[in-house]
């Protein structure tokens, strides 16, 4: 298939199976600040469709064999980072119809979060300490896109 098929492929299935979303990690005693990540995700018990996935943009694959539900069948799941994930909305957005805006926001999300590069702050022996602490106003702002998201995913929404 050429590459414009793929990628209008590709944008159904997010649209139909797929979840666009930001991530919150809570601030830990190395990380002194929450983290947010905008991701992509795909679940599905068709492993020819998430290699598919995998095969064109990249990512992980991984199964579930749900034992909680014996008779289910395996379900599969592709997962991208942050980087991966912006570059391949960036690539879909056009064709989506469901999820555009929620790509779009993620994409933007992704995108003024790179200001604020990762800064290891090492103590004096050489290792880690922890991370560099984004600002009170970065942090909020972050916070706003999250619930935004968070709210765009609302079932029934």
């Amino acid at each position: 298939m050429n590459k414009k098929i793929n990628l209008a492929w590709a944008a159904g299935i997010i649209d139909a199976d797929g979840s666009i979303y930001i991530s919150k990690t809570k601030a830990t005693q190395r990380r002194v600040t929450p983290r947010y990540i905008a991701k992509l995700y795909v679940g599905n018990t068709s492993e020819y469709m998430v290699n598919e996935l995998q095969r064109i943009f990249g990512g992980s694959k991984s199964l579930d064999t749900r034992k909680d539900l014996p008779n289910s069948k395996p379900f599969w799941h592709w997962n991208l980072g942050p980087k991966a994930t912006c570059l391949v909305l960036k690539q879909i957005v056009s064709f989506l119809k469901v999820k555009q805006n929620k790509a779009k926001i993620a994409i933007n999300f992704y995108k003024s979060c790179q200001r604020y590069k990762v800064k290891i702050i090492r103590k004096k022996d050489g290792t880690a300490a922890g991370t560099m602490q984004i600002s009170k106003s970065e942090i909020d702002r972050r916070e706003k896109i999250y619930q935004q998201m968070k709210l765009l995913n609302h079932k029934g929404i």
